[in-house]
């Protein structure tokens, strides 16, 4: 047995990608009846069905879809089933012998949406009716051939209580405020999609809920009615939300041609919902941390998330919901798509800058992590044990880092040509990862053979240069290299199609011409270079003087610079590169370098000292902030996180000390402190709000509050009664959500009377809006002095927390496993506790707790005795009797890396991490 085989139960199933067969059935037409109660749905379900004609000899056995419900008739074209004629297990419907041809067949069955905690088919939400039908959530609503690749009409009906459920929404067309009253104290309404889609995107909403309407007009003239629905209290906190939806609709026609399809367009916002949003067709159903927001209530960061998700699934119309995936195993075509037009879409309504460095940090502070963990697997996975675990940093982020490439690689004119092909060609199918790139290879002519292999393998691949100038010849030769180390799933690996975008900086600071011998066009200061062999050359002509190389301009490919870069060389590049990625990256690089340093001389018993170099390089930093991108200023002032230093470390296959890490870090950030105190108070102040500004969501005004916030956030470390004052009175004073966070963050720290007060203010002052509480509980959660697990414990019993509710799930205990010194705490008290809320989910809501183990993925990258006794939570993690799925593949794929390091260590073969 090889190492990769202890990657799943022998006892279960896996679902492999090549083990895919069409169904032998469609359903062309699907006609459902909603009789809504709380605990007890009616579903009438009238199907059309008919034998699959791309399926030879279809017409078997019909086996359905059903989990959680209780069946109550089946009739076939009419007439009443026999018991006899079909079967009933806990996960199927099963009709024997279907007639041969097209028939109907007519299901009536039962559930309960109030003791619905997994939030999957129509659940129960503080008194709404809600539905969450991605992946596998229909099934829990009716019968049904549940795969993506059976697309339907849809004609609902949804009957329910007028007190109850004033609101009835569904898929489709049709108007909300005119129901037909039945004469009961019930009414109902119809609703009807013309549009073929899969289960997966049917939605459904009721209960009393308050609107927000607005009109669209499309290219062509076409008016749209725009509803946005929420819940009391999030009435006047949904201007924004409108706003993003508009632009993105104008943005979407823009950019990529694509127009809306329906009459009308809903949004509904919901309190419980495991994911941010859904993209349902027509019906957006939305996590409300991630639509209701104003300035006073909600940070810059966070508005701009909110304007990006609804972007994000307003993009899903077409991008997934027009054209949709074959199966799950195909979800980056979707997923990674969208995510790529949603960071479009951000970069050109903000700062595109600043765009590509966040998106850079979320591939380096949690894909690369999975990429050198025991979950690896490429964007297209081919083996998993729940479709649930797909959903992940690969294939969203990853993913949409890979069509970027693919963007760079034709150009942009003929992207828009290929994307517009690939919607008409496969526009109302479903269709997989190789159909894209098949279109685009026809459109553009280009062999993209070797592309697709970033579908097939995982790992994040590492990139080494080295550059040789030759004055007399006036010429720069960079020679790349690329290797992807093996992973957990995959011990070979070959070399990839890699666009690395390049740039040359002279001694004078300003960027060289570049000139190949091959060009046929000059001028260019950033050129991309194809990159397609383990290592190949690049040699400029017409190179005056010395240049410091910058690789990877714009972040260009997904993958790790190497290279030991010497470190005068990064300064430079911090202080003079034009491309802000890489000035952010040379400064990470730096202070990464420095703090590992750092932890070392922790650990060998000695008083850690910050490099006087890299000091004087933030010193530049500081000196240049109010001239510069203050966004990018308060980037370049920022430390590593734990984690990416974990990563590092592992890199060097050392173990981690978290504590130590987390101590030099803190180190650093009073040194820094110590020596440029004056600049920060400088900036500090020269960086507040000018009288009567109105706030807005531009570049200038969220990069002015990021930098009063970065160095607030410095001037804290000296923990003194003159900060306290000034994080008081900016907690006290500012007229913002963003600068409030920052001030009631500095006073996190400190112990002190002010922070209590300022904590029991905000409290009482927001407590009515579980968006802004959902950070209280976070800080609090993050809070290093005293016993914080005792705190969170305590919080846990706190009104304003329910393990029920997603979002207080990641708020509470997601702000909880950032706090280093008590998470990791060496009694292993952190992680008990952190086990114990995995198991107590296993039982409520099974896909929360799958998401929790994730850090636990890391446990062999860590020194004793955090090692230890995070394996040890692991293992009795999964003596949890009846444990999901989702929690046990995780826990499983942890505990194999170190059979594979064993028999990796034993064969002579490289370690995976």
């Amino acid at each position: 047995m090889s190492p990769k085989d202890y990657l799943f139960d022998p006892n279960s199933q896996a679902l492999n990608r090549l083990d895919y067969r069409p169904s032998e059935y469609l359903i062309p037409k699907t006609d459902l009846y909603f009789n809504l109660e709380n605990t007890a749905t009616q579903v009438f379900s009238k199907l059309t069905i008919k034998p699959n004609p791309a399926v030879k000899n279809a017409g078997g056995p019909l086996i359905l879809n059903g989990e959680g419900m209780k069946l109550t008739s089946v009739k076939i074209n009419g007439q009443p089933l026999d018991r006899q004629d079909f079967t009933v297990s806990e996960k199927e419907l099963i009709i024997k012998r279907p007639p041969q041809g097209e028939f109907t067949l007519e299901i009536e069955n039962e559930i309960d949406p109030s003791s619905n905690t997994l939030l999957e088919g129509l659940y129960e939400s503080d008194g709404l009716l809600t539905t969450q039908c991605e992946a596998q959530g229909f099934r829990r609503i009716t019968y049904f051939l549940d795969r993506p690749d059976v697309l339907s009409s849809f004609s609902v009906t949804l009957e329910g209580d007028k007190e109850k459920y004033p609101v009835l929404i569904c898929n489709g067309n049709g108007d909300l405020n005119k129901t037909e009253d039945l004469g009961n104290g019930r009414h109902k309404i119809q609703w009807e999609d013309p549009h073929l889609k899969p289960a997966y995107l049917f939605a459904i909403v009721a209960g009393d809920l308050n609107m927000k309407e607005d009109t669209f007009i499309t290219k062509s003239g076409r008016k749209i009615a725009l509803r946005i629905l929420v819940e009391d209290g999030y009435e006047d906190k949904i201007d924004w939300a409108m706003e993003s939806l508009k632009r993105s609709m104008k943005w979407d026609e823009d950019a990529y041609g694509r127009e809306y399809d329906l009459d009308v367009f809903h949004i509904v916002a919901v309190k419980s919902f495991n994911m941010g949003a859904m993209e349902n067709k027509g019906l957006n159903i939305f996590n409300i941390s991630l639509l209701a927001g104003t300035p006073d209530t909600t940070t810059d960061a966070r508005m701009i998330d909110i304007e990006a998700v609804i972007g994000h699934e307003y993009f899903h119309n077409w991008t997934g919901n027009r054209v949709t995936v074959r199966d799950w195993f195909e979800l980056t075509l979707k997923e990674g798509l969208t995510v790529l037009r949603d960071r479009q879409f951000t970069a050109d309504m903000h700062s595109a800058a600043i765009k590509t460095i966040d998106d850079a940090m979320i591939m380096q502070m949690s894909q690369f992590v999975e990429d050198n963990g025991p979950s690896a697997h490429p964007i297209r996975p081919d083996r998993v044990q729940e479709f649930d675990n797909i959903y992940s940093g690969t294939v969203y982020e990853k993913g949409s880092h890979v069509l970027g490439m693919l963007k760079t690689i034709l150009g942009d004119e003929t992207w828009r040509k290929a994307t517009d092909e690939y919607f008409n060609r496969f526009d109302g199918q479903a269709v997989t990862c190789d159909d894209f790139v098949d279109v685009m290879q026809d459109v553009s002519g280009i062999d993209l053979t070797q592309f697709r292999k970033w579908y097939n393998q995982s790992g994040t691949p590492e990139i080494d240069f080295e550059g040789k100038y030759d004055a007399d010849k006036k010429t720069y030769t960079l020679t790349l290299r690329q290797k992807t180390p093996p992973t957990a799933d995959q011990d070979t690996k070959e070399p990839l199609y890699i666009p690395i975008s390049v740039g040359l900086i002279g001694k004078d600071g300003k960027d060289t011409t570049l000139t190949l011998p091959s060009d046929n066009t000059g001028g260019e200061t950033t050129k991309v270079l194809h990159l397609t062999e383990a290592e190949q050359s690049f040699t400029f002509t017409n190179v005056d003087g010395p240049v410091v190389p910058s690789i990877l301009r714009g972040f260009s490919a997904p993958v790790k610079i190497t290279a030991d870069i010497p470190e005068e060389d990064l300064i430079f590049q911090m202080a003079n590169d034009s491309d802000g990625y890489n000035r952010y990256s040379a400064a990470q690089t730096l202070m990464t370098r420095a703090l590992l340093k750092m932890a070392d001389e922790i650990e060998a018993g000695k008083t850690p000292k910050l490099d006087q170099r890299i000091s004087s390089a933030f010193d530049t930093v500081l000196t240049k902030a109010m001239d510069d991108d203050k966004s990018l200023a308060a980037l370049l002032l920022s430390m590593p996180s734990v984690g990416e230093l974990v990563e590092a470390k592992a890199r060097t296959n050392t173990a981690a000390s978290p504590l130590s890490l987390k101590e030099a870090a803190d180190a650093a950030r009073r040194s820094l402190l110590e020596t440029h105190k004056a600049h920060f108070e400088t900036l500090y102040d020269t960086t507040r709000a000018p009288a009567n500004d109105t706030y807005q969501i531009t570049p200038e005004q969220t990069g002015r509050r990021a930098l009063h916030s970065a160095t607030l956030s410095y001037l804290g470390e000296g923990k003194d009664q003159a900060v306290i004052n000034q994080a008081k009175a900016q907690f006290d004073e500012t007229d913002n959500m963003t600068e409030r966070m920052a001030a009631l963050s500095v006073l996190s720290k400190i112990e002190c009377p002010e922070a209590d007060q300022a904590f029991e203010s905000f409290y009482q002052t927001y407590k009515s809006d579980q968006n802004v509480i959902d950070n209280w509980l976070s800080l609090q959660a993050g809070i290093s002095h005293g016993d914080a697990l005792d705190r969170v414990k305590n919080l846990m019993e706190h009104e304003a927390f329910d393990i029920k509710v997603p979002n207080k799930v990641r708020a509470l205990l997601g702000g909880f496993m950032r706090n280093t010194e008590h998470f990791h705490a060496k009694d292993g008290s952190g992680y008990k506790f952190f086990a114990d809320q995995i198991i107590a989910l296993n039982s409520i809501n099974p896909r929360m707790g799958a998401g929790l183990i994730r850090p636990f993925l890391q446990w062999n990258k860590y020194s004793a005795p955090h090692r230890d006794l995070m394996k040890g939570e692991i293992e009795r993690i999964l003596k949890t009797p009846d444990l999901a799925m989702g929690i046990k593949e995780f826990a499983q794929k942890a505990l194999a890396i170190e059979k594979k390091d064993d028999g990796d260590k034993k064969s002579g073969m490289r370690m995976a991490v």
